[in-house]
């Protein structure tokens, strides 16, 4: 947060360059090189924050739900089939960010992409294709 209030300091003048400044800290790489997130690429792991955490509960009515699958399936599921951006994500939304702070920090234009890519890894782990 200091870091985030030193740079509109620096950069009040030039809303462009802070804006861009700011795009950069809170990017998911820099949340995780910084250890905001503790991102663990272990799928074991994935599949915890998936089970316990419910990382990927929906609020619609989904047809497939990944806590109801075994978690050796769930785990297996999530080795071969999601890429390291979609195990991100799962973290950070097992981590309280909401959809709303994905957008900015996975850099979308529109919330609905966060939505679509959170309905894919759905049907990853689940097998749906």
């Amino acid at each position: 947060m200091r870091n985030l209030i030193l740079l509109y300091h620096q950069f009040m003048s030039r809303i462009d360059v802070f804006l861009q400044k700011f795009q950069e800290s809170v990017s998911f790489e820099n949340l995780i090189k910084n250890r905001i997130i503790n991102y663990v690429d272990d799928p074991e792991r994935i599949a915890e924050y998936i089970i316990i955490n419910k990382a990927l509960s929906g609020n619609g009515n989904i047809s497939y739900d990944p806590t109801k699958i075994p978690k050796d399936e769930l785990i297996r599921n999530i080795s071969k089939y999601l890429s390291q951006k979609e195990k991100m994500l799962i973290c950070f939304l097992a981590h309280g960010f909401i959809p709303d702070e994905l957008v900015v920090v996975f850099n979308c234009k529109h919330i609905e992409s966060i939505h679509v890519m959170i309905h894919r890894i759905r049907k990853k782990v689940c097998r749906i294709i």
